[in-house]
């Protein structure tokens, strides 16, 4: 027997982690981090990234549940059974195309300090921090769990879908050079979804549960003519080193999309919460008490079904005390920073080895923790450059990389090669696809300190 919970997939989970799982997802590397080391070779004309991750649950259940598919309860069982405590997922997807200069339109960047450049942006991102038992209760319901207390606890949800429009400017002198930008933000959709102390108990029966805990609610829904509005900007700075042994070092510091969002028609659905309605932060939690949810004047096939509390949807929320209201707030970007450290390599050797680079990136989404990537650029075909990388933390625990850089017109990344191997083991992947134009062809210069190639980026 079944004791349905739907509306607590519907308040609590469905909408945040379904948007969690979704395949609009994203590729951590933004069109400023590429910009910057071809500004003065080629120009960004169009960028699609999509980057994914969890430390728990594997990209091909992922897939499949975005996608809508059948999962076999075995399985579904087993995907449960493998899960930390505590896991966390989510996604970063981005689509930029250039507005100006227009390909055919201006055969060089301006080399003096000023104006150049114009993009329209979209981005789409999620993240989520959730327990074992709030998996379990909603993707495999409260059957598996009749006669025993799930506690589902402390989860979080988030997600944000905007626009930008930036402009970009950029600064060379001798010793440095960098880009900074700054943008107009429309916001689309945000939802945000929290719980604490949350519990469930069913009966062996299947005809009523126990339910306490706070939770809230927050969503916008999707609004095609904006929600709310930001400002947000970002700046790329690179400066080389040459130290006694003759090697050179660039350094490299990347921010992107830092400002405010503030975001109005909030929907707030909440319990167990004290609210100021211009913040979207609760003023303090407080105490809640047991509800206890029965079947009423229903026989055994209705309580199989699992459905009666859908049938006592208005009952049901009168007891649980929520409270429904308009808010609106304002809450920090989901940045993008990123450190870079890279040695040049000029000496001929048998790889054809050109370069070795590491970062150390933040994303400013739940889920995402500071990752630290290692890998070197290698020549294999005339214009075609590889790049392998290593990564651990971001989304993701950890994950193999490839990047094929066709001359001055194509990137290519894949990011996660292993969970593309074996999906039904490993935990999030992605792809980027950036095609460029070369409006300045490059010449050769002296190689000094202040006089180098700039280093491509992972």
């Amino acid at each position: 027997m079944r004791c349905g919970i739907d509306f607590l997939r519907i308040l609590v989970f469905a909408g945040g982690l379904g948007m969690a799982f979704q395949s609009e997802m994203a590729f951590a590397q933004t069109s400023i981090e590429r910009e910057i080391i071809t500004m003065r070779k080629v120009f960004p004309v169009a960028q699609y990234s999509l980057e994914t991750g969890s430390n728990a649950v594997p990209l091909g259940f992922a897939a499949r549940f975005a996608a809508g598919g059948y999962i076999d309860p075995q399985k579904m069982e087993s995907y449960h059974s493998n899960l930390s405590e505590n896991n966390r997922l989510g996604f970063h997807q981005k689509t930029m195309i250039s507005l100006a200069p227009f390909l055919g339109v201006e055969k060089s960047l301006p080399q003096k300090p000023g104006f150049f450049g114009l993009r329209f942006v979209t981005e789409s991102m999620s993240g989520a921090r959730f327990t074992k038992d709030a998996f379990g209760l909603l993707m495999r319901g409260n059957t598996p769990f009749l006669g025993s207390e799930v506690k589902p606890g402390n989860n979080q949800i988030w997600s944000l879908s905007q626009r930008k429009l930036e402009l970009h400017f950029n600064s060379v002198n001798k010793k440095q050079s960098y880009l900074w930008n700054v943008g107009l933000t429309q916001v689309v959709n945000y939802n945000h979804i929290r719980t604490k102390d949350l519990r469930l108990f069913s009966s062996s029966a299947g005809d009523s549960v126990v339910f306490d805990g706070n939770l809230y609610n927050q969503s916008t829904g999707r609004q095609p003519f904006g929600t709310g509005w930001g400002i947000q900007g970002g700046f790329t700075l690179f400066k080389n080193f040459v130290p006694s042994n003759g090697k050179v070092w660039v350094t490299r510091l990347d921010v992107d999309g830092f400002g405010f969002v503030s975001v109005n028609g909030i929907k707030n659905i909440s319990r167990g919460a004290q609210w100021d309605p211009n913040s979207l932060k609760p003023l303090n939690w407080t105490p809640t008490n047991e509800v206890t949810l029965g079947a009423v004047n229903l026989n055994y096939s209705d309580l199989r079904a699992g459905d009666w509390i859908d049938r006592q949807r208005d009952s049901v929320e009168a007891k649980l005390n929520f409270q429904e209201f308009q808010q609106r707030g304002t809450f920090l970007s989901p940045f993008f920073a990123n450190i870079q450290i890279s040695r040049v390599n000029y000496k001929s050797n048998k790889l054809n080895f050109k370069q070795l680079i590491s970062n150390v990136s933040y994303r400013h989404i739940i889920g995402y923790k500071p990752k630290v990537e290692f890998g070197g650029i290698f020549e294999v075909y005339k214009k075609l450059d590889l790049l392998p990388s290593v990564s651990v933390g971001g989304f993701d625990v950890f994950d193999v990389n490839l990047t094929a850089i066709y001359s001055y017109y194509i990137d290519v990344q894949l990011w996660g090669i292993e969970s593309f191997v074996n999906p039904s083991k490993w935990h999030g992947g992605g792809i980027s696809v950036m095609v460029k134009y070369p409006f300045r062809q490059p010449t050769k210069v002296n190689r000094s300190a202040n006089q180098i190639d700039l280093p491509q980026s992972l």
